[in-house]
């Protein structure tokens, strides 16, 4: 009778974890955006049913502080919407099941699962790097047709296994994440897999730059190199790398302006040249009203502000995306603050604040040099573009704490 039990809730687990897999398999998926969200809202369903199934007792423990505050900003934007009668923006109340979901695995204590849920995410992105290598190779401004907000535009170019925007900035969490676990727990990862991680990273340089998103570029190597120097002991051998590192870093900025000159004649992307003349002109001081990229930027920007600052208390509301030039569509915090006011987007913050508070005292002294490395990261992202959507929280709620997590049990117990 009892071995009946126990293959009936080996099976009931396994379709709990398939179901997590799926949703964030799903979620992920760079054409997410034009399929029903009823699909997603439906798997993420059923997996609360069979969580609830399985263990009540974790499930009710799991609707904690972090959890009820991130409720708060989904409350509020359904509010502002019936007030304004615009429809209610049911994706916000399935983005914070996202936080759910961790602390439900991190309450059972289940690193296995963990592992299958962080490893089939990174599977995943693995494989879209891959295929966006070879597509890119073929058109290198692909990423940037699909970086457009006009998705009866980027319909045209959108593949399952094809970079976007989205997937390339929450990419970059990830790449400088695997970083910080090679650097920290190294002594304790084989060889092979110390290999696969490196192929990781390094088939996610090359789709950041074939993509040609500078900005992600620039933020991917700067986090690389502060990454290395928090989570590296302060010995002799390392103290003279940082030391080299620093030195190449001055003797770069010393001659930016060469070796950007250099790099735009040696590149055949038109696109590319242009990128890096922008960043001449904004080092060098010149009128950047003459490069096209950064001065729209800069303005889509003051958009933002200066809605904010016309409707600073509840914000301007949400009906559409740049909402007719009121708002940037550029920075996800200019942006939520222009949309929603301080208090709304207070509300927000919150939740996003909270919970990472909550997770990161989940953790040894070593992961939090991780994690908070790419918290700080993400604000960054968020402050030059847009960030909040499912992707990007899957990203830093449940694929990365999870990996960190996992190799910091295996680091305690026993060689990965």
């Amino acid at each position: 009778m009892n071995i009946i039990i126990n293959k009936k809730i080996n099976i009931l687990k396994l379709a709990r974890e398939f179901l997590v897999v799926l949703f964030i398999i799903w979620s992920l998926n760079p054409m997410a955006n034009f399929y029903s969200r009823y699909i997603g809202f439906g798997i993420l369903l059923i997996w609360l049913v069979f969580a609830f199934l399985l263990r009540p007792n974790v499930f009710f423990v799991s609707i904690n502080k972090g959890f009820l505050l991130a409720f708060a900003f989904p409350l509020f934007s359904a509010f502002s919407s019936l007030v304004s009668r615009n429809e209610i923006n049911a994706t916000y109340f399935m983005m914070t099941f996202i936080y759910f979901i961790f602390w439900y695995y991190y309450n059972l204590k289940d690193y296995t699962s963990m592992k299958i849920i962080s490893f089939s995410a990174v599977v995943y992105y693995v494989i879209i790097a891959v295929y966006s290598i070879s597509r890119l190779a073929v058109d290198g401004r692909l990423a940037r047709y699909l970086a457009q907000s006009d998705q009866s535009r980027t319909i045209l170019y959108a593949h399952p296994l094809l970079a976007n925007y989205t997937y390339i900035y929450s990419l970059i969490l990830l790449a400088v994440t695997i970083s910080g676990i090679l650097f920290i727990y190294s002594n304790s990862i084989k060889r092979t897999k110390k290999l696969y991680l490196f192929l990781c990273m390094l088939s996610f340089l090359i789709v950041v730059i074939m993509a040609q998103f500078m900005i992600a570029i620039l933020l991917f190597a700067t986090f690389l190199v502060i990454m290395l120097n928090i989570t590296r002991k302060r010995t002799y051998r390392n103290i003279i790398i940082q030391l080299l590192f620093l030195i190449l870093l001055i003797f770069i900025f010393l001659n930016i302006d060469t070796i950007l000159i250099f790099f735009s004649r040696l590149s055949t992307s038109q696109t590319l040249k242009t990128r890096l003349n922008d960043i001449r002109f904004l080092i060098k001081g010149f009128d950047i009203s003459a490069t096209e990229a950064l001065s729209l930027r800069f303005k889509l920007y003051l958009d933002s502000i200066n809605t904010f600052f016309s409707y600073p208390f509840f914000g301007v509301g949400y009906t559409e995306y740049r909402m007719g030039g009121l708002v940037g569509g550029h920075s996800e915090i200019l942006d939520r603050l222009a949309y929603h006011g301080i208090i709304g987007a207070g509300f927000l913050f919150t939740g996003v604040y909270s919970n990472y508070k909550y997770i990161i005292n989940k953790m040894n002294d070593k992961s939090k040099k991780i994690y908070k490395t790419i918290f700080i990261m993400f604000i960054f992202v968020s402050l030059l573009n847009l960030s909040y959507s499912i992707p990007f929280l899957i990203m830093l709620y449940i694929i990365i704490p999870f990996g960190i997590i996992v190799y910091e049990q295996y680091h305690v117990n026993d060689r990965i």
